[in-house]
């Protein structure tokens, strides 16, 4: 959790932007950290799914498992930070974000569980691995480290305040 906290302070304090990302719950998650870090911790935090209008299109145009990805290649900055979250850590329209978002030189944060926390455990920069199989108790635990990031990263100040 330390680590993450250092890494997302550095974003802040760089004014550089936090891109979020998941399925399903993963994905209500992702949209719930993007909002309170924005708001609470004055963060600039997107969730990759708030344009449903592109996610959309690029699922029909292209592939589901290009959803992510593609938005990384338009919006993506190497001091920016990716912060993938799947249960099992296997989703591919996740790992392949995350291994394009390694490769432009951000860091990549993943929030996983299922015990090893799956391939994305391997790819992220950090990684924290919830060691349950149950997704509620992954979900539920990863809820909780939002909101203590976000407390902790309320706190801290940039250059201009």
């Amino acid at each position: 959790m330390k680590a993450i906290c250092i890494v997302l302070a550095k974003t802040k304090k760089d004014s550089a932007s936090i891109y979020l990302f998941g399925n399903g719950g993963s994905d209500a998650l992702a949209s719930h950290m993007a909002c309170d870090l924005s708001k609470r911790a004055g963060l600039r935090a997107f969730s990759l799914t708030a344009n449903s209008a592109l996610v959309t299109a690029i699922a029909n145009d292209l592939s589901y498992s290009d959803i992510f990805v593609k938005q990384l290649e338009i919006y993506l900055d190497k001091k920016d930070v990716v912060i993938a979250i799947s249960a099992s850590g296997n989703s591919p329209n996740i790992i392949k974000a995350a291994i394009f978002a390694k490769k432009v030189g951000c860091k990549v944060i993943a929030l996983t569980g299922f015990m090893t926390g799956g391939t994305l455990a391997k790819i992220a920069n950090i990684a924290l691995v919830v060691e349950s199989n149950n997704y509620g108790v992954v979900e539920d635990t990863h809820l909780v480290v939002n909101h203590i990031l976000t407390e902790t990263l309320s706190k801290v100040k940039t250059k201009d305040k």
